[in-house]
């Protein structure tokens, strides 16, 4: 499933310190799930995204979500 395959990354791709998941429960946002994936550092992120196993989790994304929103942080 998405989410199984989701927080196998943290094993999987370099860079990835924790994968973090779970449901919206109020009706404040328009997004029903979130997905929090905390990188090590700029260059983790950015090996990330190419990262064929992060391809094929946003592949599996693309075919149980209609609508997402992306956003790149630093504490």
């Amino acid at each position: 499933s998405f989410l199984e395959a989701a927080k196998q990354l943290k094993d999987k791709v370099p860079g990835i310190l924790d994968v973090k998941h779970g449901e919206n429960f109020t009706d404040r946002a328009p997004h029903s799930h979130a997905l929090i994936v905390t990188m090590a550092d700029r260059d983790a992120l950015a090996g990330y995204g190419p990262h064929p196993a992060h391809q094929e989790v946003a592949t599996m994304l693309k075919e149980v979500a209609k609508d997402w929103v992306i956003v790149d942080i630093e504490p």
